[in-house]
């Protein structure tokens, strides 16, 4: 198993909460909460806008070195053939 020294743990928490990330953020939940008031959806409120803010800020990372990984190593077409075996798996 891997185990992540303390000195990355401190730079994954300094990537976190750089200012630019956190007023992103605060942007994202603001026009998120808006939302919920404007069109009304029975099930989105205050507290899922909150809990799918905080999903995408923390899954954000992963995401963006996932899809630099298969940008660069995959062929031009990775996005497509994606989507093609997806389907098929339905």
């Amino acid at each position: 198993m891997i185990q992540a020294t303390d000195l990355e743990l401190r730079a994954q928490l300094a990537e976190y909460t750089r200012p630019w990330k956190l007023m992103t953020l605060a942007v994202g939940i603001a026009l998120l909460i808006v939302g919920s008031f404007y069109y009304e959806a029975p099930d989105w409120d205050i507290p899922i806008s909150l809990i799918m803010a905080a999903f995408a800020y923390l899954t954000a990372p992963w995401s963006k070195r996932r899809v630099h990984f298969m940008h660069q190593y995959r062929q031009t077409t990775w996005c497509i053939e994606c989507t093609l075996q997806d389907a098929d798996d339905l």
